[in-house]
């Protein structure tokens, strides 16, 4: 292999596949990077069997070939080599060494690798069936922006009880129905769910889970490439894998399999018997204000929604005991039915507070007992958007 590229293209090409690299004595393969130059292409792919990345760079190429190499060692090496940002770069595989040679202006650099066989490659771009899996494309942008409205709510490693019953759960489910492409996530507190329209309907219908880092690793570089073209999804079941296509980008991950629960479906209408809207940001400061106090309660925090000037008052406090209490009072916007009072674990109402982009939210309560919907009010990206939340009493 020999290849001629820039050294601004070659270290951002690097840079980006950092989410894929995985430092491990047991597989020394997964902290290297492939440089593959064949038909007319460079790509550069990193691949730690949970999550894969190929990015295609603009160079010459002399020779096409192969080779893995360190990443950590080539990234370092095209951060820091000297001269302008648009240097050539001229990277060489010695033939039979494994060994990639670099130079680039007066810097001469020999890296050693391991032979492109021994690379968990992805398949070529060809290669990756669309036939008997869900596929739609929507802009990566609104992607990445719908990844961010519902990942966070999937469980983690800390939730272990949660885990030990149920691991789909750390996952986030994509569901294809008709035209509709709805994205949900849930832990044993809270739930998180969006739903939009495709402006074309799939050929075929079905659901995947995604692993919710995976998912959030993907939002990350969808919105990070800025590209301003639709991104194309391929769910394959029988491989239990996702890919993202972009021009010159491919992101694929591993699928989680078992059953999802599907029960978010009737909180997208809900009927209610008390509902408050306030603004968004006033909510947002008014948790931030009593966290403290309520981190020292098992972050309990107690809304009480009641009519007095105006619309009516939301008031949000928290207590603890040796530390005394805190409260602050948010002027509701409107107010439907009775007013209510809720305890609810400040964590989850503060992250579905910060995953809505509108200016609004609404807070429903159908009965004392029930889960609390939070939903965003006055949402232009066309999206539906549903958080629910358990609630929580003192004598727990």
């Amino acid at each position: 292999m020999r290849i001629v590229c820039g050294r601004r293209a070659l270290h951002a090409g690097l840079a980006l596949l950092k989410p894929a690299i995985k430092e491990t004595p047991n597989a020394p393969v997964l902290s290297h990077v492939l440089l593959r130059a064949e038909g007319g292409h460079v790509c550069l792919v990193a691949n730690n069997l949970e999550i894969a990345i190929a990015r295609e760079i603009t160079a010459e190429i002399q020779e096409e070939g192969a080779v893995a190499v360190p990443w950590q060692r080539l990234e370092h090496l095209a951060a820091h080599l000297p001269g302008r940002a648009d240097q050539p770069v001229e990277m060489e595989g010695l033939p039979g060494a494994n060994t990639l040679s670099v130079r680039s202006g007066q810097s001469r650099a020999a890296i050693v690798g391991m032979h492109a066989s021994e690379f968990p490659a992805l398949p070529a771009q060809g290669q990756i069936a669309e036939e008997g899996s869900v596929c739609f494309s929507l802009d990566a942008a609104l992607f990445a922006s719908l990844v961010g409205k519902v990942a966070f709510a999937a469980a983690t490693s800390e939730k272990r009880t949660v885990l030990r019953e149920s691991p789909i759960l750390r996952g986030m489910l994509v569901l294809v129905s008709g035209q509709s492409l709805t994205l949900a996530a849930r832990d044993a507190y809270r739930l998180a769910a969006c739903e939009i329209q495709l402006q074309e309907k799939p050929e075929r219908e079905g659901a995947a889970v995604i692993p919710a880092w995976s998912a959030k690793e993907f939002a990350r570089l969808l919105a990070a490439a800025r590209t301003g073209r639709p991104v194309r999804l391929v769910l394959d079941e029988q491989r239990a894998q996702v890919s993202c296509h972009l021009p010159g980008l491919v992101l694929m991950a591993r699928l989680l399999t078992g059953d999802y629960p599907m029960g978010f479906r009737q909180y997208f209408a809900r009927a209610y018997q008390a509902r408050v809207v306030v603004g968004r940001q006033a909510m947002a400061s008014a948790l931030r204000s009593v966290a403290r106090i309520a981190s020292a309660d098992g972050d309990l925090v107690a809304l009480e929604c009641q009519r007095g000037t105006g619309a009516g008052i939301v008031r949000v406090g928290a207590q603890a005991q040796g530390q005394g209490e805190q409260a602050e009072e948010i002027d509701a916007i409107s107010l439907e039915g009775a007013g209510c009072q809720l305890l609810l674990k400040l964590p989850q109402l503060a992250g579905a507070v910060a995953a809505i982009d509108a200016p609004h939210l609404a807070l429903e309560v159908s009965a004392p007992q029930e889960p609390v919907v939070v939903r965003p009010v006055g949402d232009q990206s066309g999206a539906n958007s549903v958080y629910v939340l358990v609630p929580c009493f003192r004598n727990e």
